[in-house]
C-alpha cells in the first residue's frame, strides 16, 4: 500500500461533509497564497518606482541648486550642497580617479581637495 492510495482511501472513507470543508480549506489556503505573493509584488514595485522618483526629484532639485555655483565657481556653495549630500543614506557620492577619498571620512569636507577637480 502506498502513500498515495492510503490518502485517497482515508479520503474516500471521510464523510461528505468533512470533504467539502477540505476543498474549501484548500482551495482557501492556495488563493490566500496566491493573493500574499501578488500583494507582495506589487509592494516590491510599487517601493522601487517609489525610490526611483524620489531620487529622479533629488537629482533635478540638486542640479538646479548646484548649477549656479558651479558655473560661478562659488566655493563654499559647492562645498554646502556636498556636504548636505551627507545625510542622504541612499546617496553615494562618486569620487573621480585618483582623488582623495579621505576627504569625506570623519564626517568633514576639505574643499581643498576639489579645488583642483571643479575649478582647475
Amino acid at each position: 500500500m502506498t502513500i498515495q492510495s492510503g490518502l485517497g482511501q482515508r479520503f474516500t472513507n471521510l464523510p461528505l461533509a468533512r470533504k467539502l470543508a477540505l476543498i474549501i480549506l484548500g482551495t482557501s489556503a492556495i488563493a490566500l497564497l496566491l493573493a500574499g505573493v501578488a500583494f507582495t509584488g506589487v509592494e516590491i514595485y510599487s517601493a522601487r518606482q517609489r525610490a526611483h522618483t524620489e531620487l529622479l526629484t533629488l537629482a533635478h532639485v540638486l542640479a538646479e541648486n548646484s548649477s549656479a555655483a558651479l558655473s560661478l565657481e562659488d566655493k563654499r556653495g559647492v562645498q554646502e550642497i556636498l556636504v548636505s549630500l551627507k545625510s542622504l543614506s541612499e546617496i553615494a557620492i562618486l569620487l573621480p580617479a585618483g582623488f582623495p577619498a579621505h576627504s569625506f571620512s570623519a564626517g568633514r569636507f576639505d574643499f581643498g581637495d576639489l579645488e583642483g577637480w571643479f575649478f582647475g
